[in-house]
């Protein structure tokens, strides 16, 4: 299998695009909640990602290992982006939907159960996602 040089260019400068949108959002949210909160706001926004990313490259080959070829998603034809860009640009997609979910609920929730909440969700509704995502159905 080829690469596919531009789905390669297009999926990495996306997934850089919305990884950017995380700080934005924790940016956003600081104008709306009170001074002594926005560090606090901050770390859950950042939390997405140190706790999102990791986890989820660490079970993204074991989710789509069984569509790879030669080490690269398929696209077009005979052709293919590499497992990690791809891997990035949904993963990116998973942290940005943990630091908006926060958006909703600044000050309103602690930081440990914002740790618990985090990992819940990465192990269910992502999960869950991949699941349907790739025609297997519901793993329950």
């Amino acid at each position: 299998m080829n690469l596919d040089l531009g789905s390669t260019i297009w999926l990495s400068i996306g997934a850089i695009l919305v990884f950017l949108m995380i700080p934005a959002i924790g940016m956003l949210e600081a104008g709306l909640i009170r001074r002594k909160n926005v560090v606090n706001g901050l770390m859950k926004g950042l939390l997405a990602v140190m706790i999102f990313l990791p986890i989820w490259f660490a079970v993204y080959p074991i989710y789509y290992g069984g569509i790879l070829v030669d080490g690269l998603y398929p696209t077009t034809g005979d052709a293919g982006v590499p497992i990690y860009i791809y891997g990035f640009f949904i993963g990116v997609f998973g942290a940005v939907t943990l630091a908006l979910i926060y958006a909703g609920i600044p000050e309103r929730v602690r930081f440990g159960g914002w740790v618990v909440f985090s990992i819940f969700f990465l192990s269910t509704a992502v999960a869950s996602s991949v699941f349907v995502d790739l025609g297997r159905g519901l793993p329950i």
